[in-house]
C-alpha cells in the first residue's frame, strides 16, 4: 500500500539508484534525499530556487538534476552535479534554455532536453560527465526517424530546415 508523507515542498521527479537510495527533485530548488528505501527524506541544499524537473543517478553517489527558472524574464536552465550523494551540489551550467529531462548511461555519456530561447525543443549532450554540454547532431534516415545509436558514445548530425523531432527505439537499425 501506499503511505503519504508531507514533504512541505512540490515535488517533480524521483529517481532510485539502487533499492535504499534515491533523490526527489522540484520547487523551490527542492531537493529530498533517502538512504532507506523512501521510509525517511532528508532535505539538501540546491542552491537554487529555479525549478528542478528531473534528476538521474549513476550510482548512489554522482547525480544530476535540470530544471529552469520561469521568472520573466530571464526563463533560463541550469544543470547542477553532485558527486556525494547530494551532500553538495555544484552548478556544471547556467543556461538560456529550460530544461526538463536529464538522462546519464554511465558517468560521461549524458542527454538534457528542454526548450530553446525560442520555445522550440532543444537536446545537449555531454560526453564528459557534465563539463560541457552541447548541442548534437541529428541524423536523417529515409523513414524521416532519427536514428541514434545509445552506445555509449552518441553521433548525431543536422537535417535542414528540420522543425520537429520524433525519437523511436529499436533494437536495430531499421526500426521494426
Amino acid at each position: 500500500s501506499w503511505v503519504t508523507q508531507s514533504v512541505g515542498v512540490g515535488l517533480q521527479a524521483v529517481f532510485f539508484s539502487d533499492a535504499n537510495n534515491g533523490t526527489a527533485v522540484g520547487y523551490p530548488g527542492a531537493i529530498l534525499r533517502t538512504t532507506d528505501g523512501g521510509s525517511t527524506w532528508t532535505p539538501q541544499s540546491s542552491g537554487t530556487s529555479y525549478f528542478l524537473w528531473d534528476v538521474c543517478f549513476i550510482d548512489a553517489e554522482v547525480g544530476t538534476t535540470v530544471g529552469v527558472d520561469f521568472m520573466p524574464p530571464t526563463r533560463q536552465g541550469i544543470i547542477l552535479k553532485t558527486t556525494n550523494g547530494g551532500t553538495t551540489w555544484v552548478t556544471q551550467r547556467d543556461t538560456s534554455n529550460g530544461l526538463f529531462g536529464v538522462s546519464f548511461s554511465d558517468v560521461y555519456n549524458g542527454i538534457t532536453v528542454g526548450w530553446g530561447d525560442d520555445y522550440s525543443g532543444i537536446i545537449l549532450k555531454t560526453t564528459n560527465g557534465g563539463t560541457t554540454f552541447l548541442p548534437p547532431v541529428l541524423l536523417s534516415v529515409s523513414n524521416g526517424s532519427v536514428n541514434q545509436s545509445i552506445n555509449p558514445m552518441f553521433n548525431w548530425s543536422s537535417v535542414p530546415y528540420a522543425t520537429n523531432y520524433r525519437f523511436q527505439l529499436s533494437t536495430d537499425s531499421t526500426f521494426q
